[in-house]
């Protein structure tokens, strides 16, 4: 949180995080995140495998197209995250879709560095992915659904589709999972499906994680952290 601009983003015009919202995203962090993947893949996987390093920015990066960068890892050593000077912990919709996605969507990318998923997930669309042009290709999230990507930033890449799928997955609730897969449709839904699937069992086989488990943990600690101690 204490900011260098060598730690971020020197193309972007970034401020650093207010001392107290620092300590209450830390908290945040490690209650909904790091103490999620604990009760489900043990102490030990966690601390082998989680980022050692948060770093914490204050403002949101723009990106030149308009969208906003929320976060990125680095090396497997440090993940950051971006806008904490809205955070809100009376806001749950909010955090999942600025920060508690983000999470669970770096940390995906952490564990499948280590260990590959199998290349089945790439075959599922070998041919729809659209690098950078992600957010022109597809205007919103349901019109990618629709062509089996389950938001439009995971139609950049295959590694960024698989954890898209992870992340969405253990943040939405089993109405909210649904509601999501009927946007795709006729066509979208089964390939959307297939993917899941691919996700589920690497979790499993790979890091003996069951998603549905790991996604009740992280519901119910998103609806604790109103009764968190942010007391400096």
């Amino acid at each position: 949180y204490r900011m260098e601009d060598i730690e971020s983003s020197l193309s972007n015009n970034l401020v650093p995080i207010d001392y107290d919202l620092a300590i209450q995203m830390a908290r945040i962090v490690k209650h909904v995140w790091f103490e999620a993947y604990d009760e489900i893949g043990g102490i030990s996987f966690t601390r082998m495998y989680a980022p050692k390093v948060i770093h914490l920015i204050g403002s949101r990066q723009w990106n030149p197209n308009g969208t906003i960068t929320l976060g990125y890892a680095e090396g497997g050593l440090k993940v950051t995250l971006v806008g904490g000077n809205w955070l809100d912990p009376t806001d749950i919709p909010d955090m999942n879709e600025m920060y508690f996605k983000t999470m669970h969507h770096e940390f995906g990318h952490i564990l499948h560095q280590t260990r590959p998923y199998s290349t089945d997930f790439n075959a599922v669309t070998p041919s729809s992915y659209v690098g950078d042009a992600c957010f022109d290709t597809y205007r919103t999230d349901a019109a990618a659904r629709q062509a089996g990507f389950i938001t439009r930033y995971s139609s950049k890449a295959p590694d960024e589709d698989f954890v898209e799928q992870l992340s969405l997955y253990v943040t939405s609730t089993a109405a909210e999972w649904e509601a999501i897969l009927a946007q795709g449709g006729s066509a979208g839904r089964p390939l959307l499906e297939q993917k899941n699937d691919i996700m589920r069992a690497y979790m499993l086989s790979t890091w003996d994680i069951n998603i549905d488990e790991l996604r009740k943990v992280v519901l119910r600690r998103q609806n604790e952290i109103w009764s968190l101690d942010y007391n400096i």
